[in-house]
């Protein structure tokens, strides 16, 4: 997922990594000044013109480490770096060598991330944790660094990246952190037109959100983000930046939330051109809309993605019944993906349905999909209506009448 952006930026104290340290001697820097006692890098080759993913497997050091503190500087036609957790206990074969992020060792590479440690879009950045939060890194832990180039000149160049980590061995440390990766999968932005993009992500935990990493595309123009008490949307966003290539850094404190909360973002976008673009990996071929940020103490991957609680989706007026009639009309194969459960590779038909619904309709429709999916996929994969209608009257009656009585709000 090329995407997942993946922006940080400095805005704690160098006291703060003092305190957490222990210790105020400052950490050793690589040659291009960055900070750190764990150093990852990469550097390629970009055509002119050209955009490219790059993806290499790297580890941590043979004991346990806990990330206190993160910094990082790239070069001219570095679009955005990332640098994951996996799965892996060890790099597979080859995959300590610099690669292609989607066909790379059988297209298998970006299977394996399972969360973040580190991203930015900025050419210089970096964060200090609060005192006595740190990411947990296990000995050895195999990770995924990912960077993304694109180069706008009309001359080939040469790019790279240096990510360095401050860790210790976690004295003081009582807070795990984790990094909250909120996807928009439904975006359409039509030619020659201003579109917008949302969604939410209900808590269902209490946690302490630290900062902001919002990320979208070149047609971007604006985006916003609100904190929600349950059941209380509010009118002013606690976020705002207006542009997407260097988004403006979060400048406000700690905030602490409770389950039931929800964040709540958006996504601006004019399109002056002549063709559509959907949500997908390619910053120049396709859009986004994230919310991404610092938070502790951290749960788990479920919570991190927000598989099962996010919604709002759609800046339009059709209704749930409108938009499972949008997608009905799709072709077949479009229908197994309309559940939030696969974020990036969502038909375009589907992506279009969704945009145009109201933000209320997303719950009872995805309650709806995901049964049909479970149910009723080989019926309604089909080219039988009637055999499909036969299966969602039987399988899914509850949700389906569900969706059908849903009004926009």
């Amino acid at each position: 997922m090329a995407l997942f952006g993946e922006a940080s930026r400095a805005r704690w104290v160098s006291l703060l990594a003092c305190l957490a340290l222990a210790s105020c001697s400052a950490p050793p820097a690589s040659s291009s000044g960055v900070p750190g006692d764990v150093h990852f890098a990469m550097s390629v080759d970009v055509p002119a013109g050209g955009e490219i993913y790059r993806c290499q497997y790297v580890t941590m050091p043979a004991s346990d480490r806990y990330v206190l503190a993160a910094a990082h500087h790239f070069t001219a036609g570095s679009h955005h770096l990332l640098l994951y957790r996996t799965d892996l206990t060890t790099i597979p074969v080859g995959g300590d060598q610099i690669q292609d992020c989607y066909t790379g060792l059988g297209g298998t590479i970006m299977s394996h991330v399972r969360g973040v440690v580190y991203g930015s879009q900025v050419p210089d950045a970096s964060f200090t944790m609060p005192s006595g939060v740190a990411f947990h890194m296990k000995a050895s832990e195999v990770l995924l660094l990912q960077a993304h180039y694109l180069n706008a000149t009309t001359h080939d160049l040469t790019a790279s990246i240096d990510v360095g980590l401050t860790t210790s061995d976690g004295t003081g440390i009582i807070h795990p952190a984790g990094n909250l990766f909120y996807y928009d999968p439904f975006i359409d932005v039509p030619p020659s037109s201003t579109a917008k993009a949302n969604a939410r992500c209900v808590l269902s935990k209490d946690i302490t959100l630290v900062n902001v990493f919002p990320h979208y595309h070149a047609r971007g123009t604006g985006y916003k983000a609100w904190i929600d008490p349950p059941g209380q949307p509010t009118a002013t966003p606690f976020y705002t930046s207006s542009d997407w290539e260097y988004p403006t850094p979060y400048q406000g404190q700690p905030l602490t939330l409770s389950a039931g909360t929800a964040i709540r973002w958006e996504c601006d976008y004019t399109n002056t051109g002549a063709q559509e673009y959907f949500q997908g990996q390619s910053a120049a071929k396709n859009e986004m809309c994230m919310f991404t940020g610092l938070y502790y103490p951290a749960v788990d991957d479920n919570f991190e993605l927000c598989l099962t609680a996010m919604d709002g989706f759609g800046s339009g007026g059709a209704t749930c019944a409108d938009t499972l009639t949008c997608i009905g009309q799709c072709p077949p194969a479009s229908m197994s993906s309309g559940s939030t459960a696969s974020l990036a590779d969502i038909p375009d038909c589907v992506q279009k349905c969704v945009a145009g619904s109201c933000p209320s309709a997303s719950q009872p429709l995805l309650t709806a999909l995901d049964c049909i999916q479970a149910k009723c996929a080989s019926a309604c994969n089909g080219s039988d209506a009637n055999a499909c209608a036969q299966c969602v009257a039987g399988s899914c009656p509850n949700e389906y009448s569900a969706c059908q009585s849903s009004a926009c709000n």
